[in-house]
């Protein structure tokens, strides 16, 4: 009986070597990986979690640990980490473009180039129109305001600083995304 092993590593290169070979116990599989996963610091449990992915890639416990990841690698400024670790997660977490549109968002809020900050509005705004069927809309949704503030004041910082074709151009950008806002500029 393997769980009689107290080396869950080997417990897990044992039932990886079963499933190849048709041998199946994913229960198991699970449950030794949560044990060293409590155990491990976080670039280990990325690679748990990624071993994990690699044999069972939609397990619900390691697709969420991968999105709590990312989540602490953008609270720590790893900005990097947080949009690959979303990356690799789009169609298979329904939170993964939303949670890469906040990451867009903010940060274009960090941002003082007024083009990479409305690049960034953009990337953020895109999921609207173009998205994974695998979607939550509704966490994507409360974004909206803050993305259309966002946009309201590149287009009023243009004008305050007189460069009223830069406000045309940047309200035609967002249009296809909001078209009802921007009738009047």
């Amino acid at each position: 009986e393997l769980s009689l092993f107290v080396d869950n590593d080997y417990i897990l290169t044992v039932l990886e070597e079963f499933k190849e070979q048709g041998l199946d116990n994913k229960e198991l599989y699970i449950l030794k990986a949560k044990a060293i996963y409590e155990t491990s610091n976080e670039n280990f449990r990325l690679a748990l979690v990624n071993r994990v992915l690699k044999f069972y890639n939609d397990d619900s416990w390691g697709l969420g640990e991968k999105l709590a990841i990312g989540e602490r690698a953008k609270a720590t400024q790893n900005y990097t980490l947080s949009k690959q670790l979303y990356s690799e997660l789009v169609s298979l977490h329904a939170k993964a473009q939303p949670r890469l549109a906040q990451l867009y968002y903010e940060l274009s809020q960090k941002e003082s180039d007024f083009t990479k900050r409305r690049s960034l509005i953009e990337k953020a705004y895109s999921f609207k129109k173009s998205h994974d069927s695998l979607f939550d809309s509704k966490e994507y949704d409360k974004l909206i305001p803050n993305l259309l503030s966002s946009v309201l004041a590149l287009i009023k910082e243009c004008f305050t600083n007189k460069i009223p074709d830069e406000a045309y151009v940047t309200a035609n950008i967002f249009k296809t995304f909001v078209p009802d806002c921007f009738d009047n500029y």
